[in-house]
């Protein structure tokens, strides 16, 4: 069978670590070391400020997956054994891939980070079989302790339910991956020399980090600092359940005999399934009882929330009475204040009074003022009124004059017609032989003379200016422009002057010398004008070294044609 080529085959690395045993900290580095996470990450929150490197979306998958098999994230029971074969099973099997497909694309390094995927790694396993995806997983381990002292932090949880869900985690991720290609690794070890692990994992793995340079080593080690490590083995409580001590110390000495691939490893891998077994065991016991104590518990702090709730609107309530009553004694106050200056401001009222008298005499002699004004106003707006009507009968006129002025403008159309008509009868008379005589180059005068004759229009002195300019351009040729267009000799119009109105808009050339199109794409600014390209480049383009193009090479470029 002849081997798949790595460059074409795809890979996703499955970190399967349990909550806070350094997960981001590793995905935040394999990311940055090229393995592609996903579209829609989560945001960075204030436990971890680094970012989760998680897909959002894959999160709420997970958080319904182990709904629909009665569990949740932080259960330490054993995940339960009959969901694979039920029916409800298979809608989440068909939509795994499509999310993969939403979040990763046809990238061929994925980074799957999740510490959910620890309760159902061979769900996960199956799917990228099927997608013809190999898996490389990667188990980071932390002190149980430092992790259950960031549980207790975090989330308010025990010690003994801290352990007993690291101990589900790590447990059910490493026996359902040791058929899988796999390594471990340890925290301590990542922060203190993550150049290494890296190297280890890509031996182990069989991977080639697709990005690894001194810039993104510097970015590495900015990203994981020190201060990432915020709890402390040697400063964590001693755990009080000899049984469970037992355990977690036997799993975490196991833990590292298996990943250092020793002799013992079989030995090791044994002991861990004991202590699932007496895991498992426990939850049988006591799992429903823990479950009822949780329930009762959650009972609890509802209602403890809702007498919270009360007791903080009748706080605010009282609050707002003690404002309230403020108020009422400030206003009374202010009120004792006015009473004591009540006989002063009747004093000042008697004053006010003799100068409203003062006031009122002096607002009726600014009235008569005002009388008078208006009645010369009012003279003045006659003689104003008078003006107007003036002006509108000049209006009138000059509205008259201009209804006469668009009346011979809307008849100029039909005249142009007619000329235009006579100017075809006239085309229709000359014999083919006579006009391939008139576009020879030697009887050029006689064809621009012609033309003209044909022309049947006025012209205004500016626009025979440019005519004159674009015969007189070695870059026009009325030959090549009647051979190359018939039509304009059946018009009856000389080439110049058909160029000049209207060929250059249907991106028609003057001759074999000059393109057209070519000039106006080259030249924007002479495009957005409007004016004719081949009298721009004759009268200004030249002097100002603007470049020109043959239509066809062989024709040769005229002078000054780039």
């Amino acid at each position: 069978m002849q081997a798949m080529n790595p460059n074409s085959r795809r890979e996703a690395i499955l970190v399967l670590g349990m909550h806070r045993s350094g997960t981001s900290a590793l995905a935040g580095m394999l990311a940055k070391l090229g393995a592609q996470p996903p579209r829609t990450l989560m945001p960075a929150r204030v436990n971890n400020p680094e970012g989760y490197w998680e897909s959002a979306a894959l999160m709420r998958f997970h958080d319904e997956l182990l709904a629909s098999a009665g569990s949740e994230w932080r259960d330490w029971e054993p995940f339960n054994p009959g969901w694979a074969d039920s029916a409800v099973a298979g809608r989440f099997a068909e939509t795994l891939p499509p999310l993969l497909e939403q979040e990763f694309g046809d990238a061929r390094l994925m980074l799957v980070k999740d510490p959910r995927i620890c309760r159902f790694v061979p769900f996960w396993l199956s799917t990228l079989d099927e997608l013809g995806i190999v898996p490389k997983v990667v188990i980071p381990i932390r002190d149980p302790l430092e992790v259950a002292d960031s549980l207790a932090r975090r989330n308010q949880f025990p010690q003994s339910q801290a352990l007993l869900i690291w101990l589900r985690h790590v447990l059910d991720a490493e026996r359902a991956s040791r058929e899988a290609s796999r390594a471990f690794l340890f925290y301590d070890d990542l922060l203190r020399d993550w150049r290494g692990v890296a190297k280890r994992l890509a031996a182990e793995l069989d991977i080639q980090w697709p990005r690894w340079s001194s810039a993104v080593e510097a970015e590495i080690e900015v990203f994981l600092k020190p201060e990432l490590r915020h709890f402390n083995a040697d400063d964590a409580a001693a755990i009080e359940n000899p049984d469970l001590e037992r355990w977690v110390a036997t799993a975490r000495t196991a833990l590292r005999t298996i990943a250092g691939a020793g002799p013992g490893a079989a030995g090791a891998r044994q002991q861990l399934d004991g202590i699932s077994a007496e895991l498992d065991r426990l939850a049988s016991i006591f799992g429903w009882r823990l479950r009822e104590q949780d329930l009762q518990i959650a009972g609890q702090v509802t209602a403890l929330k809702e007498q919270g709730r009360v007791a903080e609107q009748a706080t605010h309530d009282l609050e707002k009475a003690n404002d309230a009553l403020k108020q009422a004694r400030a206003a009374l106050a202010a009120s004792q204040v006015q009473t004591g200056h009540l006989q002063a401001a009747q004093a000042q009222q008697a004053e006010r009074n003799a100068a409203l008298e003062s006031i009122n005499l002096a607002l009726e002699q600014r009235m008569e003022a005002v009388a008078a004004e208006r009645t010369d106003m009012t003279a003045r707006m006659a003689v104003c009124e008078r003006k107007l009507a003036l002006c509108r009968a000049e209006l009138a006129a000059l509205r008259g004059s201009q209804e006469a002025h668009q009346e011979a403008v809307a008849r100029l159309p039909a005249a142009l017609r007619d000329r235009d008509e006579l100017a075809k009868r006239l085309a229709a008379h000359l014999s083919k032989a006579h006009w391939d005589h008139v576009a020879g180059e030697s009887a050029r005068p006689a064809w621009r003379r012609i033309g003209r004759r044909l022309l049947g229009r006025r012209v205004d002195d500016g626009e025979q200016a440019q005519l004159r300019a674009l015969e007189a351009s070695e870059l026009f040729d009325g030959g090549y422009y009647l051979r190359e267009y018939p039509d304009v000799l059946q018009a009856g119009m000389s080439p110049a002057a058909h160029y000049l109105r209207h060929g250059y808009l249907e991106g028609r050339n003057p001759s074999a010398r000059f393109d057209t199109s070519w000039y106006l794409q080259r030249h924007s600014d002479v495009a957005a004008s409007g004016m004719n390209p081949l009298l721009h480049y004759v009268m200004f383009g030249r002097a100002e070294g603007r470049t020109a193009k043959a239509v066809r090479p062989e024709a040769g470029p005229g002078p000054g044609v780039g």
